[in-house]
């Protein structure tokens, strides 16, 4: 699927949502796949929302760079661009679908996606996508409602993060986040606090095994990017730099593998 075709997947699962008393916010949540009750629900969904915002703008210059005329792409680009904002969440749907499901706005982003053939990047099969978040938004929660020592849990919930907002993001700018969010994580190794080490050495059983998961999971998102080998280069290295976790981790890495 190519960023165009990513769009108007988009638009079309917006267009679905005819009532026009419906919070906007309710909207988003249903389109992006979040629970509008969730307490963090709102940043989410900003945060997905100027992803989107990002990702028209990149598609339009891209386009545009091909030769394809500005003003080809209005106002489908704007308009969408506009009703992708925080601001809007709290009003009602009907104030943006009317714009968004005219022809001059379906038919550009059914045009820019056969425009855009050939520069298809390979889908995540959606089962295994919801599988990683599933397993990752439990590790989350175990990690936060366990005794982990202070360094190491903000270790963790800090990979776990990172790897959670590009799986989210997926649907909406496809792989690059998600291999962003892998090199971070890799390089979050790399500049690895002693403290973490030592709380790594003295960590229980079930500490320890948070650690694992979380290598387990982060393996499995450099699998789906394709970053593996790059994330496993950092992990041996991390041998030599910093061996009491070095070792540790590249013995977890070969049993996820």
């Amino acid at each position: 699927m190519n960023s165009a075709e990513r769009i108007e997947a988009i638009n079309k699962k917006l267009l679905k949502h005819r009532d026009p008393n419906a919070r906007t916010m309710d909207v988003w949540a249903q389109v992006f796949g979040v629970d509008a009750n969730h307490p963090h629900a709102e940043d989410w969904i900003g945060a997905l929302q100027f992803g989107l915002r990002a990702e028209l703008d990149s598609t339009r210059d891209r386009l545009v760079a091909q030769g394809v005329p500005l003003d080809l792409l209005s106002p489908a680009f704007e308009r969408l661009r506009s009703t992708a904002s925080p601001g809007h969440l709290y009003g009602k749907w009907g104030a943006h679908i009317s714009e968004l499901k005219e022809p001059v706005c379906t038919k550009v982003f059914q045009w820019a996606s056969w425009a855009l053939q050939g520069v298809d990047e390979a889908d995540m099969d959606a089962g295994q996508l919801q599988g990683l978040l599933d397993q990752v938004v439990e590790l989350q929660e175990s990690i936060e409602h366990s005794d982990a020592p202070d360094a190491l849990r903000a270790f963790l919930l800090n990979q776990i993060k990172e790897i959670l907002e590009a799986i989210r993001m997926y649907p909406v700018r496809g792989m690059q986040p998600l291999r962003s969010a892998v090199e971070s994580v890799a390089g979050s190794y790399a500049l690895i606090d002693t403290k973490v080490i030592d709380e790594v050495k003295d960590a229980s059983a079930e500490n320890k095994s948070f650690v694992a998961r979380t290598v387990e999971a982060v393996n499995k998102a450099a699998e789906f990017c394709g970053s593996a080998e790059k994330l496993k280069d950092t992990f041996m290295a991390l041998v030599k730099t910093a061996p009491a976790i070095g070792k540790f981790v590249v013995e977890l890495l070969k049993t996820t593998s």
